[in-house]
């Protein structure tokens, strides 16, 4: 169990590594932000309408690494 636990947090992006790949992507014009005042704050991020024709690919990606890392933790 530990060394399952061990792997997840390794492969598990970090917050900071989150928060700075999602500004990238927003100065690029790939995502709107929008931040609410809330405590804690809270940010909501949206493909744009032309970016939103890359989210098969992206799904397919994401899949295809979510089995990856389950092959490792088997």
């Amino acid at each position: 169990m530990y060394l399952k636990l061990f792997f997840m947090d390794e492969f598990m992006i970090k917050t900071r590594m989150l928060v700075r790949e999602l500004k990238n992507n927003e100065e690029n014009g790939i995502v709107n932000r929008e931040a609410f005042a809330t405590v804690p704050p809270t940010v909501k991020y949206n493909l744009y309408a032309k970016e939103r024709k890359l989210e098969p690919i992206i799904n397919d990606l994401y899949q295809w690494d979510w089995n990856i890392l389950i092959s490792i933790l088997a």
